[in-house]
C-alpha cells in the first residue's frame, strides 16, 4: 500500500488533471482510468481493499466522490458506507458530507445534481435534517434544479427535513444568503412540514431583522389553516408583532373570518377563568393591534361576541395596558355590541393572580 500510495502521488494529478465526473453528453465516461481502477478494487470487497481506497483517498480527495459516483452508476451504494468506515472521517456523515462538498466544488453542478436524489433515498439517516448537505444544494442551485428537487420531494423520492431538528436547521441558515434561504423555504413548503414545528424556531431568535426568515414564514402560513394550536404560538410570540404576527393574523381573520374570531374569544374566556392576567392582557393588546391594522369598517368591529367578551375582562385589564389600548378604550365606551338586557358594572374589579387551572385552552409546553 506505502509503495502504490507513493507512485500514485507523483501521477495523480496528471492523471485527474480536470477530469469530471459526467462528460459533454452528461454521461459517466466509465472508460476513464480512475473508473477502471475503480472497477477492478471494488470487485475485491476484502478490508485491504478498502484500507487501500482510504489511502488513495488521502492523496486524492477527490477519489471519494468519484467511487460514489461510479457505486451509484453500478447501483451498489451500500458499498460506500464500507469505504466510508475506512477513512479517516470514520462515519458514512461527516465522509459523505465532505465527498458532496468536494463534489460540488470541483465538478459541474450536473454531476452534484444527478446523484443527490438517490443519496437521500439510500442514506436517509445521514443526508434528511443534514444542514451542511442542504447548504450544498442551494448555494449553487438554479431554476431548473430547484425545480426538480422540489418535484423528487413532492413525489417523497427525497426526505431532507427532520421534524424534530427543523428549528436548529432554519436558524442555522440565517447566515446563507438571501437566494439561498428562499430556495430553503421553497423546498419546506414542498415536504409539507408541520407549521408548529417551523413556528418553534422563532422562540429562539432575537433578532427582528432576519427579514427573509419572516417573510418566507408568511408565505409558508398563508397557506396553513389556523387551528387552535397554531393560532396560539402565532398570538404568544414576543417581538415579532410587526414582522409576523399582525400580518398573518389580517390574513387569517379575513379569510377564515369568525373561525378565527371563535379561537380568540376562546383564549380571552380561559384567561378570566384562569386567572391568567398576563396573558389576557397579552391578548388584549393583540385585539388592539389588529384592530390598528384594519380599517374602522373591518368585520372585526362587527364581532359583537368578542367585544362582549372583552367587555366582561375589561376590569382584570392592567391600567397601563388600558392606557395603551384607545380603540378597545373607544369601543368601551360606545358599548354598541351590548344588548339592552346587559347591565355590566363599569367598576374595575380586582387584578386576577397567577393561579392557573389544570386544564385550559391556553395551558401547554408549546407557547
Amino acid at each position: 500500500i506505502a509503495k502504490s500510495k507513493k507512485t500514485l502521488s507523483s501521477g495523480i494529478n496528471a492523471e485527474y488533471g480536470g477530469v469530471s465526473v459526467l462528460d459533454d453528453e452528461n454521461q459517466v465516461p466509465l472508460h476513464h482510468g480512475i473508473f477502471q481502477l475503480l472497477s477492478i478494487l471494488t470487485r475485491d470487497k476484502r478490508p485491504r481493499i478498502w484500507k487501500f481506497l482510504s489511502e488513495l483517498y488521502t492523496v486524492e480527495p477527490r477519489v471519494g466522490y468519484h467511487l460514489l459516483y461510479y457505486l451509484y452508476s453500478r447501483a451498489q451504494l451500500d458499498l460506500y458506507s464500507e469505504f466510508a468506515s475506512y477513512t479517516s472521517a470514520g462515519t458514512l456523515k461527516a465522509c459523505l458530507t465532505e465527498d458532496l462538498r468536494i463534489c460540488q466544488e470541483e465538478d459541474s453542478p450536473a454531476t452534484f445534481y444527478k446523484i443527490i436524489s438517490d443519496l437521500y433515498q439510500k442514506f436517509p439517516s445521514v443526508t434528511t435534517g443534514n444542514s451542511n448537505i442542504l447548504h450544498l444544494i442551494v448555494s449553487c442551485i438554479d431554476s431548473q434544479q430547484l425545480h426538480s428537487i422540489i418535484c423528487n420531494v413532492m413525489s417523497k423520492k427525497m426526505k431532507i427535513f427532520n421534524v424534530r431538528s427543523i428549528g436548529s436547521l432554519l436558524k442555522s441558515t440565517l447566515e446563507w444568503e438571501t437566494f439561498e434561504q428562499y430556495c430553503v423555504w421553497q423546498l419546506l413548503s414542498a415536504e409539507s412540514v408541520p407549521s408548529e414545528s417551523v413556528i418553534d424556531v422563532l422562540k429562539d431568535i432575537k433578532d427582528t431583522h432576519h427579514f427573509e426568515l419572516f417573510s418566507s414564514m408568511l408565505i409558508f402560513l398563508k397557506s396553513v389553516k389556523p387551528t387552535e394550536k397554531v393560532v396560539k404560538k402565532i398570538i404568544f410570540l414576543q417581538n415579532f408583532e410587526e414582522q409576523l404576527v399582525i400580518p398573518i393574523c389580517v390574513w387569517w381573520i379575513d379569510k377564515y373570518s369568525e373561525g378565527v374570531i371563535r379561537i380568540i374569544e376562546s383564549f380571552i374566556s380561559a384567561a378570566v377563568s384562569t386567572m391568567d392576567d398576563r396573558r389576557l392582557n397579552i391578548l388584549v393588546q393583540f385585539v388592539e393591534m389588529i384592530c390598528k391594522a384594519v380599517d374602522q369598517n373591518h368585520m372585526l368591529y362587527e364581532q359583537t361576541t368578542l367585544w362582549r367578551q372583552i367587555k366582561s375582562s375589561y376590569g382584570f385589564i392592567s391600567a397601563s395596558v388600558k392606557e395603551e389600548c384607545p380603540v378597545i378604550q373607544r369601543m368601551m365606551k360606545e358599548n354598541k355590541f351590548e344588548s339592552d338586557s346587559e347591565a355590566d358594572s363599569d367598576e374595575e374589579r380586582p387584578q386576577l393572580s397567577k393561579r392557573k387551572r389544570d386544564v385550559s385552552v391556553l395551558d401547554s409546553d408549546d407557547e
